[in-house]
């Protein structure tokens, strides 16, 4: 194991040069998944020709890493088949998203560390590390050409004009386009693009643009069926107690006081579904804006798990539901106890409410290298294939017809997955309808999170 220690220095000069870096990262890893179908050793052995119109010319390494933190390919060709651990790719693979820094080693050498994730179809695949250092060389040569152009002047100027007119002729189309497709955007005309036959010059630059706008109306798609999600779900208990108070009220003269006593048990209950539902969402809200406190500490992921199993027994014996479990040692991880806890509850509960009389959920905890493996697999009703991309998106039901009877408020899931992220893991399901689901958890031993 590798370990990279560095200190973080000036974060403006971070700003200047970071978009820069994480643009073309992002060329890199979509140029790699173009041209690549399975992440490798053996393909790591082949794939210096495929990075090495990237680091022409440039006074870069690139270093290409599985979804199992190893080194697959280094351009710097000191690091292949190590595995690395260190805070950039631990937060790039847990969020999936690019992730940057830039450091100052012990001889005043500043380099700039960009990672960039490699997603198919949503799953991380390995990630994009790009390190840029600064040369003192580089300067004096930018010098000795402000020097040439002092005594060569004339040439120049005659040289200048010709060029300014090619390029300008060449290359303020397309810049044109790009301004009126930003224009776009800021006004909400999310599915405005720009035509791929402009300037093979700004070809990654026009891919990007148009993955951007798809991307800004996902999210507008997104939020407003989140509202409509959030509306739906409000209204339905607000419908209940509506119909509740109307009866009472119409009724006032002959009800007698033993149905008023069942009527305010299901405003009891209507009103307990309600603060749930907003109780979720605002704890889920908080999560998502990495917003929440965690308190993390090394702690045994078997007592975890055996008080959540414990917490549902009851549940598990009045639905005739077997809870088995088989942990043979201690497993020790840096966790917020109380957060995964309500991980666990959720996915055992979901299991238990998710199944026939007879049923069985199946609980396994183990460790591989630096990482901690928690399996949640029940032998229930399943997933239909379809609602599997789905079914962590919030409010989401498989199926809405039983749903008032599983009860819950369609955020747990949700929820969980915002856990197991904040701790940079992941988390997966595989099911197959009418045979069972497996939720599977996987984070390492050690993380770096916000206190």
């Amino acid at each position: 194991m590798i370990n990279i220690t560095y200190i973080s220095v000036s974060k403006r000069e971070l700003e200047l040069n970071a978009r820069r870096s994480v643009f073309r990262a992002n060329v890199i890893a979509r140029d790699l998944l173009a041209n690549t179908d399975e992440f490798t050793e053996d393909w790591g052995l082949k794939a210096d020709a495929l990075l090495a119109p990237f680091i022409k010319d440039e006074q870069v390494r690139v270093i290409i890493f599985n979804d199992l933190d190893r080194v697959l390919v280094d351009t710097g060709a000191k690091l292949r088949g190590s595995t690395l651990e260190f805070q950039l790719l631990n937060e790039c693979r847990g969020r999936k998203e690019p992730r940057y820094a830039l450091y100052q080693v012990s001889d005043g050498t500043k380099t700039l560390y960009t990672i960039y994730p490699i997603l198919r179809d949503g799953q991380y695949q390995g990630a994009v590390l790009r390190i840029e250092e600064s040369d003192p060389a580089f300067s004096l040569s930018l010098g000795k050409i402000v020097q040439d152009m002092a005594l060569h002047g004339l040439p120049m100027i005659g040289l200048a004009s010709f060029l300014g007119h090619f390029l300008l002729s060449k290359y303020l189309e397309p810049l044109n386009q790009l301004e009126m497709g930003v224009g776009a955007l800021i006004r909400g005309n999310f599915d405005y693009r720009i035509s791929k036959e402009t300037g093979s010059d700004f070809s990654p630059l026009t891919n990007s643009f148009n993955v951007l706008g798809t991307r800004l109306g996902e999210v507008e798609e997104q939020q407003s069926e989140f509202v409509a999600s959030v509306s739906h779900e409000i209204k339905t208990p607000i419908a209940a107690l509506k119909i509740i108070t109307e009866s009472l009220l119409e009724a006032k003269e002959t009800v007698d006081r033993e149905t008023v006593f069942d009527f305010l048990k299901d405003v009891e209950t209507e009103s307990e579904r309600l603060h749930e539902i907003v109780e979720d969402l605002l704890y889920l809200v908080k999560l998502e804006k990495k917003q929440m406190s965690l308190d993390v500490d090394v702690r045994p992921m078997n007592r975890c798990l055996e008080d959540s199993i414990q917490l549902l027994l009851p549940m598990a014996n009045q639905n005739q539901i077997t809870l088995h479990s088989n942990f043979t040692h201690k497993i020790f991880a840096e966790f917020d106890y109380n957060r995964f806890k309500q991980v666990f509850i959720n996915l055992i509960a979901n299991g238990i409410k998710y199944n026939s009389p007879g049923g069985r959920v199946t609980i396994r905890l183990y460790e591989e290298r630096q990482r901690v493996h928690i399996e949640i697999e029940d032998d229930g009703w399943g997933i239909p294939e379809e609602d599997l991309p789905y079914i962590f998106n919030r409010f989401y039901r498989v199926d809405k017809g039983r749903a008032r009877l599983t009860g819950g408020t369609g955020l747990g899931l949700s929820i969980a997955k915002e856990i197991v992220s904040l701790h940079f893991g992941e988390i997966t399901v595989n099911s197959e309808f009418g045979e069972g689901t497996q939720f599977l958890i996987s984070l390492p031993k050690r993380v770096e999170v916000p206190l």
